[in-house]
């Protein structure tokens, strides 16, 4: 079986290789720019259909790159909108939603309503993903002003607008127009044609009635949805709507249900391995056991969420990582265009100068021929080592600033896991000091014992630490240097005022009260010689 499966694999590598190479091998510099352009725009759809964006992206930029001295609007918006949606698959929301608004203003200018809506619902979904629903609610009702006229109406492409825009109402907390957007897009497609569609709008409405407390509605939606997806057989549907129909069980103290229902939204989930809901399923059971007041079994599901969930949390970090890193070889790709671009001009210009050179030597006399000869050599020479510096300056800057900028992300990101982390453990050990045990003290007390591990492991605050000294390195030696008199928990301090925490955050990442460091700051404030009026993290920053 395995040797069958790596030939299988060998044969598909082969025969994306081959489609690959035969396009590639048919590029040559010979080729007028017609063909050149037929030829880069094959590839750039063959690797997009490969879900390859990096190398999509890279043959469409070649593709408009020859096409930059072509006027035709049309051709570079049309560039720009496919660039966009490729930007948007490797998580680069900022170059997708700038292409997206070049093809926009293009389409705006020819009054092509059809592409204005498509466009506008595309840079809705960018704005939703990095949650900024104001301005995703703004692109889907201008997409909604023209898809709902006669001429272009279509059933099913409405229902998907105002689920979009239920969605982004939900992030708002909005749920009135939620709901409102949600009920529009079940009266205008058909339960048995589209049943799938159909149980995720009844879900998000259900997680809409349950924000508003209406609890028999939401269960309502919930086991609606859950009827759906089981005739369909979509798993993650069925664990996640099962979940929620749990989560209602919770809320009403029926924790026997909700145990049951739990348990086999788990066993659904397991078999796909969906982490997120895994996650969940551990923690309503949790819930649903203390709730008996049977400690033992809370204790072993709050363990299998801890461990769970700091797995999730891995996850998602190895996610982000590598989604800078696909970013990072797009944009490095952009900047490629761009030092051709740089490199043409420089040539042009250097043509400029080879034929005033030439017009020079025709009409000067023989007398200055030869010091004409040595001003351009001299001019030539100057031109190529600024070309050179700059050059080599720029891409310092780049690589500076890419570096600095991941470096800050990673260190935001690990302070606040592990502020999240200390902060849920803290919450845990709170509530189950107020709890009543007169049966059940040796569980309880292992799991306060486990909790209070998981809060004094220095390991988590040490790689901080190491982190903030790593990224930190030349700000640190900066701040010495002009404040000598500071001590290292000073230099700690800055380092996290740096990152924009606020008192309680730095108090749970520090293991100290917030009024400490209320007092470590006025403390801090006296040693860098600040009035009231100065803002002690702008001083920082500057640094």
């Amino acid at each position: 079986m395995l040797i069958l499966c790596l030939a299988f694999s060998s044969n598909i590598f082969s025969q994306y290789a081959t489609k690959a190479d035969s396009l590639k091998a048919l590029l040559s510099p010979q080729l007028n720019d017609s063909n050149k352009v037929v030829l880069l725009g094959q590839l750039s759809d063959w690797f997009y259909e490969q879900e390859d964006y990096i190398n999509a992206i890279h043959y469409q930029l070649q593709k408009t790159q020859i096409f930059k001295k072509n006027v035709n609007e049309a051709y570079h918006a049309s560039a720009n909108e496919k660039l966009a949606l490729m930007y948007y698959h490797i998580g680069n929301y900022e170059l997708s939603a700038k292409h997206y608004l070049e093809a926009l203003k293009y389409f705006e200018k020819i009054e092509d309503e059809r592409m204005m809506a498509q466009i506008s619902g595309n840079l809705a979904n960018v704005y939703t993903r990095i949650d900024n629903y104001k301005n995703a609610i703004n692109y889907l009702n201008k997409a909604k002003e023209i898809l709902e006229k006669e001429q272009f109406f279509n059933s099913r492409t409405i229902a998907g607008l105002y689920t979009n825009v239920g969605l982004a109402y939900t992030g708002l907390m909005q749920l009135d127009s939620a709901l409102l957007y949600y009920n529009k897009a079940l009266a205008l497609i058909n339960e048995t044609e589209n049943p799938l569609y159909f149980a995720s709008i009844l879900n998000n409405m259900g997680e809409v009635y349950f924000e508003q407390k209406e609890y028999e509605k939401a269960l309502a939606d919930y086991e609606k949805s859950y009827s759906l997806f089981s005739d369909i057989e979509n798993y993650n549907g069925m664990g996640a709507s099962k979940l929620n129909i749990a989560k209602i069980k919770i809320q009403q103290e029926k924790y026997t249900e909700a145990i049951v229902l739990s348990k086999e939204a788990l066993t659904i989930l397991e078999k796909i391995n969906s982490l997120f809901f895994i996650v969940t399923a551990h923690q309503q059971l949790y819930e649903a056991y203390k709730g008996l007041n049977d400690y033992k079994n809370a204790n072993q599901h709050l363990e299998h969420y801890l461990l769970k969930k700091d797995s999730l949390k891995g996850n998602e970090k190895t996610e982000y990582i590598a989604n800078l890193e696909m970013q990072y070889a797009a944009e490095k790709e952009q900047q490629k265009i761009q030092l051709l671009e740089q490199e043409k001009l420089l040539k042009e210009q250097e043509l400029v100068i080879k034929e005033t050179r030439f017009y020079i030597v025709i009409v000067s006399i023989s007398a200055l021929l030869f010091l004409t000869v040595l001003i351009i050599f001299y001019l030539k020479s100057n031109l190529q080592k600024n070309k050179l510096n700059q050059l080599l300056l720029q891409q310092k800057q780049e690589k500076l600033e890419l570096s600095l900028n991941y470096k800050q992300k990673e260190v935001e990101s690990f302070a606040n896991y592990l502020k999240e982390k200390n902060q849920l453990l803290e919450n845990l050990k709170k509530e189950l000091a107020n709890t009543n045990l007169p049966d059940n003290g040796t569980a309880v007390k292992k799991l306060t014992g486990i909790i209070n591990q998981y809060l004094h492991i220095d390991n988590d605050r040490k790689n901080l630490e190491l982190k903030i000294d790593q990224e930190h390195q030349e700000f640190v030696q900066r701040l010495q240097e002009k404040y000598p008199q500071l001590t290292s928990n000073d230099i700690r301090l800055c380092s996290l005022i740096l990152l924009d925490l606020n008192n309680k955050e730095m108090a749970t990442i520090l293991n100290i009260e917030p009024s400490s460091v209320k007092m470590s700051k006025n403390r801090l404030r006296k040693k860098l010689q600040l009035s009231k009026e100065e803002n002690l993290h702008g001083l920082l920053k500057s640094l």
